[in-house]
């Protein structure tokens, strides 16, 4: 893991649509704050590769940076970029833009 930074939540680009309402509420019920996230730079933007429920229930809690890292992980990027896509088709631009995506876990 590369070393931990700040960064503005409104900075970071999700990749995924939806939250999934039971990892939420565990999220919140655990109360910490989370440990770094992974992020990759793809196509000019600053891209969170997981942790999306904890960057959305960090910033509901009123934080504005989080802690996090640049992604090394071998992932499949192609498909990363399909799904940025899909977040910016859509209008989701931070995990703030996910607070009507969180769906019951069936």
């Amino acid at each position: 893991m590369s070393e931990p930074f700040l960064m503005s939540l409104d900075e970071i680009q999700p990749s995924q649509l939806y939250l999934n309402e039971a990892k939420v509420v565990a999220v919140v019920e655990a109360s910490g704050l989370p440990a770094p996230l992974p992020v990759k730079r793809l196509g000019g933007r600053v891209v969170l590769t997981d942790g999306h429920t904890r960057a959305f229930v960090a910033g509901q809690a009123g934080r504005s940076e989080i802690e996090v890292y640049w992604d090394s992980d071998d992932l499949d990027w192609e498909a990363y970029e399909v799904c940025v896509a899909w977040c910016q088709a859509q209008g989701i631009h931070t995990v703030a833009d996910l607070a009507h995506r969180v769906v019951p876990p069936q």
